[in-house]
């Protein structure tokens, strides 16, 4: 590909170029140090298509474990060299795919310089240093742009028109004769058995990374708050090279809290769910609550909705709907800020931007049925994937799953071959039909054995985690 692109706020320089599953990829820099990420699509050796990431730079001075309460996505990257050891934060714009001509490629990177004008919004409270890459010294910026490991890095966030770019295999880990993979289609269904939580939780890590390398959302289902760490590289690199592996990365992560911006919607339940979420299927109020709910469920999506069509019921006594106020009132006081419709958009379309990013929604602030309410009513409101040809979601589980609910793993179900895919662990493999699964990961002692269908079982040792291990 060219060495310089004539487009605006150039010249684009080329840094890099490598190839990616079969697709030409180069990187590009301006006199401001923006990067420039461009997938080439070919069809019989000419270029007939062209996805654009244009990425803008930080160089990060101070705890980069504060950068966990921003709320956008980013990219954190550390690297030693010469000069010492820096880290620098990465903002992306939009991914935009467009048919290959001037004109397409002109649009695409002026919206995209645009867009990036707001990057540093949202970091202005954290105390940190950040410098933006036009004022970052050239000896510096080098540390990263002079990497062509980079380009991979970079790559997460990549995908063209809502159709994912994937690759057949991801790296897990390696044994005595080779790098181990799982293939990425084996995710419609996977689980994690043996040996203690943390180490449980250490494949599904491996596992969230490898998905979003390969343009899938994942949403963690964080029942202890336990995988926060993927946007912070992973400080601890001593056993990277016995798996050829090189620089440490974070990915593009965002927490969303139950109670804080994350809420239960009624209308996405069940009466029969409410009833015995709040433990009253054998209450006298039972049939009031199940009779009102059923009736208007689409109009309630929060406490306060059901205690107005409660009041406005006919054909129960007025005890019988006193009481049920009274419940309902205690349960809205109690929960005072669990219960409404969601209304942001990375949860409500999370694959809408068509890249990988990762979403923990962490459930840890409320009991298990409040968190199985909620699980309930978050899968019941998302649509089917735009895209069921290959994975655009990964739903990940840190509850074991002897605890899960039989009607949460049922609507897990479908998902599957309809564009999602989920991941569960347990301690024990009774708790769970190994036969459901497209792959099982068993952990005995320091061994890990993969038993992927139509595939030999396979003995071999977890890779690290590139980013930030806090299970």
């Amino acid at each position: 590909m060219a060495e310089e692109l004539d487009l605006p706020f150039g010249p684009w320089r080329k840094i890099v170029g490598a190839d990616w599953s079969g697709y030409p990829v180069s990187l590009y820099e301006n006199p401001e140090k923006l990067l420039l990420l461009v997938l080439f699509e070919k069809k019989d050796s000419k270029v007939v298509g062209l996805v654009v990431l244009m990425q803008k730079f930080f160089l990060v001075e101070g705890d980069t474990t504060l950068l966990k309460s921003v709320g956008r996505d980013f990219v954190l990257v550390e690297k030693n060299s010469k000069q010492g050891a820096h880290s620098f934060l990465i903002i992306s714009s939009t991914p935009k795919y467009s048919e290959f001509s001037q004109e397409a490629f002109i649009s695409a990177v002026s919206s995209q310089y645009e867009e990036l004008k707001s990057a540093g919004i949202g970091f202005e409270n954290i105390k940190l240093k950040l410098t933006p890459s036009l004022n970052v010294e050239e000896e510096v910026a080098r540390v990263l742009t002079g990497d062509p490991s980079l380009i991979f890095a970079l790559l997460n966030p990549l995908a063209m028109g809502g159709k994912p770019f994937t690759t057949r295999n991801l790296f897990i880990g390696r044994n005595e004769e080779k790098e181990v993979n799982v293939k990425l289609s084996s995710l419609d269904s996977a689980v994690v058995i043996g040996n203690t939580k943390k180490e449980r939780l250490h494949v599904l890590h491996v596992l969230t990374e490898e998905a979003t390398k390969n343009n899938v959302t994942t949403i963690i289902f964080d029942s202890s708050n336990s995988l926060n760490g993927f946007s912070n590289p992973n400080p601890k690199t001593e056993d990277f090279k016995n798996f050829n592996m090189k620089e440490p990365v974070g990915f593009p992560f965002k927490t969303l809290t139950l109670g804080e911006g994350l809420f239960v919607d009624l209308s996405k339940c069940s009466s029969d769910l409410l009833l015995s979420t709040f433990k009253l299927q054998s209450s006298d109020v039972a049939p009031v609550i199940k009779q009102v709910f059923d009736k208007q469920k689409q109009e309630i999506g929060s406490v306060s909705d059901f205690i107005s069509k409660v009041e406005n019921e006919k054909g129960f006594s007025q005890y019988l709907t006193y009481k049920t106020l009274r419940i309902l009132k205690i349960i809205q006081k109690q929960f005072s800020t669990l219960f409404a419709k969601n209304i942001a958009p990375e949860i409500t379309v999370p694959w809408r931007e068509g890249g990988g990013k990762i979403i923990q929604l962490n459930l840890s602030l409320f009991p298990t049925e409040i968190q199985h309410l909620f699980i309930h009513s978050f899968l019941e409101s998302l649509p089917t994937p735009p895209n069921i040809e290959s994975l655009s979601i990964f739903f990940v589980f840190t509850q074991d799953a002897a605890l899960l609910s039989d009607e949460i793993q049922l609507l897990l179900k479908r998902f599957k071959k309809k564009g999602g895919g989920f991941a569960l662990q347990a301690e024990n493999e009774l708790d769970v039909n190994l036969n459901d699964f497209s792959v099982v990961f068993n952990l005995v002692g320091k061994d890990v054995f993969m038993e992927e269908k139509g595939e030999k079982k396979i003995r071999f040792s977890i890779r690290p985690a590139f980013s930030q291990c806090t299970e």
